[in-house]
C-alpha cells in the first residue's frame, strides 16, 4: 500500500510518488485553491477557475445569429458562413467558386472539363447520355482548350473518335461543331454590338 503526504501548499494529501509534481504546480500557481468551479456563460458547463479562459474563447454556443446563404435558416454560429457541411459544398462549389473563374485561367490549368460544361450541354450530342459525358478536343490537340474544339461525348462514341470506327459518327460530331461556332461567333457579335 501507497504511503501518504499532504502538501504543503495545499494540504491536499497525495501519494509519495506523485507529491513532488503536484507541490511544484501547487507552488507556481498563484490561486491558492485552483478546483474553485466556475460556469461558462455561454453553455453553462462547469469548469475549474484555470480552464474557464480557454473555454469560454472556444465554446461553441455562442450567442451570436446567423442566416444561412444557401438554405435561409438562422443557425447559431459554430463552423462558419453556412449552417451545415451539406450547405457548405453546395453554397462553395456548386457554381459560386467556379463561375468567378476566368475561361483562361481555366484554360492555364488544364480543367477543360468545366470549360466545356460553361458553353456546351452536359450530355452526348450522339445518343443523349447524361451520366457518364467525357469531352472530346475536336481536332485532336490535347492543349487546345477552346470552346468551340470542345464536345461532350459519352465514353462509348469517344471511344469510336479513337479508334477505326470513327467514320460512323464524325459527320455528326463535325455538324454539331459547326453549328456551336456559328451560335458562338453570333453569340460574341451580339454581346460586342450590345
Amino acid at each position: 500500500m501507497d504511503r501518504m503526504k499532504p502538501c504543503k501548499y495545499c494540504g491536499k494529501e497525495y501519494k509519495i510518488r506523485g507529491i513532488s509534481s503536484h507541490e511544484m504546480a501547487c507552488r507556481l500557481n498563484p490561486n491558492p485553491n485552483p478546483r474553485i468551479v466556475c460556469s461558462c456563460l455561454n453553455c453553462g458547463k462547469k469548469l475549474t477557475r484555470n480552464n474557464i479562459k480557454k473555454h469560454v474563447r472556444a465554446c461553441n454556443r455562442t450567442p451570436e445569429m446567423l442566416i444561412c446563404p444557401e438554405c435561409g435558416v438562422s443557425f447559431e454560429k459554430k463552423y462558419g458562413k453556412t449552417c451545415s457541411y451539406s450547405c457548405a459544398n453546395r453554397y462553395f462549389i456548386k457554381g459560386n467558386r467556379i463561375s468567378k473563374i476566368s475561361d483562361e485561367k481555366l484554360a492555364k490549368q488544364d480543367r477543360y472539363r468545366e470549360l466545356c460544361f460553361r458553353y456546351h450541354e452536359k450530355k452526348c450530342i450522339i445518343c443523349g447520355e447524361d451520366k457518364i459525358v467525357e469531352v472530346h478536343h475536336f481536332n485532336e490537340k490535347s492543349l487546345d482548350h477552346r470552346p468551340e474544339n470542345l464536345v461532350p461525348i459519352c465514353s462509348t462514341h469517344h471511344k469510336y473518335l479513337h479508334s477505326g470506327f470513327k467514320y460512323l459518327i464524325f459527320h455528326e460530331v463535325e455538324v454539331y461543331v459547326e453549328n456551336f461556332i456559328h451560335k458562338y461567333k453570333l453569340d460574341k457579335l451580339l454581346l460586342v454590338g450590345v
